[in-house]
């Protein structure tokens, strides 16, 4: 049974979805929640560590299952700059420009 985060049956929310571990997620459209923020971090981190994936390269590989336009339209404009971050630099930007309820979002630590 596939991975499924944050799932919701709403038209206006952002979804995670992932097959599997080694298989890539995807942010579905919609505007995402603290839950869906955390869920679309753990997947992705998830998925870099099960492919081996280089942690100046995970960003990269992050931006490719973001689908909404609004954020797609965000990303191309400093698309360069944003794939050479590392995945907690991305998440707090992320987390500052997208968010706006208030609440204290922690980014998860990265593995040592």
């Amino acid at each position: 049974m596939p991975s499924v985060f944050s799932k919701l049956n709403s038209a206006v929310l952002g979804i995670v979805e992932q097959e599997s571990n080694s298989k890539p997620p995807y942010m579905r459209a919609g505007d995402p929640t603290p839950q869906t923020c955390v869920d679309w971090e753990r997947a992705c981190r998830r998925y870099a560590n099960n492919k081996d994936i280089p942690a100046d390269k995970v960003v990269k590989c992050m931006l490719d299952g973001i689908e909404d336009i609004c954020f797609v339209d965000w990303i191309e404009l400093d698309c360069n700059h944003m794939e050479a971050m590392m995945q907690e630099e991305f998440m707090t930007l992320f987390h500052e420009t997208h968010l706006h309820t208030g609440r204290t979002i922690l980014t998860l630590p990265s593995p040592t």
